[in-house]
């Protein structure tokens, strides 16, 4: 199998350890996270994980098997960086603004 960039999206209960638990998953198999986002969801007391990674498919399995017998993992699952949308945010600046 070919190593590709994976992106590994989880949501989890807002609790002490869990990212260390989730990126654990990571180092346990000596891989290196080349992105790592946490933030709040729309549900109170839950945030979304995201990590991307240079990983075969095989290990994309196994990390969201481990993660999803997780007590504080309410929904783990893994993407190819091609299946996601990428939305890049800027400030609303003047940036742009043209003078005459």
């Amino acid at each position: 199998m070919t190593k590709q960039a994976y992106t590994v999206v989880a949501l989890v209960n807002n609790q002490v350890s869990v990212l260390n638990r989730i990126t654990g998953a990571y180092l346990k198999r000596h891989i290196n996270i080349e992105l790592l986002n946490v933030s709040e969801s729309h549900t109170p007391g839950v945030s979304t994980v995201i990590i991307t990674a240079i990983i075969t498919e095989e290990m994309a399995k196994m990390i969201v098997n481990q993660l999803s017998s997780n007590i504080d993992i309410v929904f783990v699952n893994y993407y190819l960086d091609q299946e996601i949308i990428h939305k890049e945010v800027f400030p609303k600046t003047n940036f742009l603004q043209t003078t005459y």
